[in-house]
């Protein structure tokens, strides 16, 4: 253990820090790990129950987590992974998903203060390079002093979605334009002989999610559909699908029920039907299925689509890029960073292991497009040019 003292604390203390860094680990301090889920109010928050966030690590996103006390209390938790390459370290770690979920667990006032103790205890260890991402975001930023830090702030569209008691009901909540589309395409796929399935076995699924991503842009790689395939059996999934008339699969869905919320996990279809608007068909074809089963929620895990983004419930949104000042790894981060600035100069495509590996070194313009800013701009400019342009 190591120990910081935080300041901004409403008496002078002591945080002592540990590394969370296997499941062993969480074992030794799960009975105070429960009790303060619980005085939280988060005994049923599935984004910070280790045994949730130990089933979305692997081989390449290796847990680090924080436990930070006070004397013999546990006051906080970061949830945080680290980034391996071929079994070697980068260096570079990660709390929260996408949309900011999942990456802290403590009282919102010590929120600045655990933030502060675990930076620090994970830059005196293997991590030079850290991006933090939190929903909601407290006003107070952590004291980060002697670490570069660029950090970004914005009300952005969240992950959850109302679900009415009836799936008219439900449709009459979204906007026109989207109540429109779901139902044309719906006929449409119904008129194309495609059929709604709402329990798909797990050997079907997997065969239809590997055929489906040889011909998709978002295809889901072998890594990433083990960590869902984890989650799906830690939490007891649901798969769906949409079938053509031959009975062969097109469209693919799944997620998995907690206290009437659906968390939807992953979607993918056949690009060779994008004129009927699979992906759209399927979730709301799913949508009334939740509905007529009791759901009362959705949460799009790791973010909503643009589609279904302007209808959940907005989220104050930070994300910090956290860099050691003084590191060996500091040059390259320089060369990386402008290297990513020129192939973008030129149009040209990059790996994103650049983008990571520059940590928080690249210009602002681009760390903005590895956070949920970039779908809310996005989906911003979207409204702004379906409004009435003035004579």
């Amino acid at each position: 253990m190591s120990t910081l003292s935080a300041s901004n604390w409403s008496q002078p203390c002591a945080i002592t820090t540990e590394i969370l860094g296997s499941a062993e680990d969480f074992v030794r301090i799960w009975q105070p790990l429960a009790a303060l889920r619980d005085s939280i109010g988060m005994g049923q928050d599935v984004l910070t129950d280790p045994l949730h966030f130990l089933a979305s690590t692997d081989a390449r996103r290796r847990p680090c987590a924080v436990a930070c006390w006070m004397g013999e209390e546990l006051v906080g938790v970061l949830f945080a992974t680290a980034r391996f390459v071929f079994g070697l370290p980068t260096g570079c770690a990660m709390a929260g998903d996408f949309i900011g979920r999942g990456s802290l667990l403590c009282l919102p006032e010590h929120q600045s203060a655990v933030i502060d103790s675990s930076v620090s205890c994970l830059m005196r260890r293997a991590v030079h390079s850290l991006q933090l991402c939190f929903t909601p975001a407290e006003s107070a930023s952590p004291n980060l002093y002697g670490l570069v830090v660029k950090q970004f702030d914005r009300r952005i569209p969240g992950d959850r979605m109302a679900l009415a008691n009836t799936y008219d009901g439900f449709l009459s909540t979204l906007g026109k334009n989207t109540r429109r589309n779901i139902r044309y395409y719906t006929r449409r796929a119904a008129a194309a002989g495609m059929v709604f399935t709402p329990e798909v076995s797990a050997g079907e699924y997997a065969s239809a999610v590997e055929r489906l991503s040889r011909g998709t842009r978002f295809a889901i790689g072998a890594e990433a559909f083990a960590r869902v395939e984890r989650l799906m059996e830690l939490h007891g999934g649901t798969r769906f699908a949409l079938r053509d008339r031959s009975g062969e699969i097109v469209a693919t869905l799944c997620g998995f029920s907690r206290h009437g919320r659906f968390h939807l996990l992953t979607q993918n279809n056949d690009a060779g039907h994008a004129d009927l608007s699979l992906s759209l068909v399927l979730r709301g074809l799913t949508v009334e299925h939740l509905i007529a089963t009791g759901h009362s929620e959705m949460q799009f895990m790791g973010g909503s689509s643009l589609c279904f983004a302007r209808f959940c419930t907005e989220l104050d949104y930070r994300t910090l890029f956290v860099d050691r000042r003084q590191s060996i790894t500091t040059p390259i981060k320089l060369l990386t960073s402008r290297l990513v600035g020129m192939l973008l100069a030129w149009k040209r495509p990059f790996p994103g292991s650049l983008a990571v590996l520059s940590g928080s070194y690249l210009a602002s313009t681009t760390l903005v497009t590895r956070t949920a800013l970039m779908p809310a701009l996005m989906l911003e400019q979207e409204c702004l040019a379906r409004e009435p342009q003035a004579a």
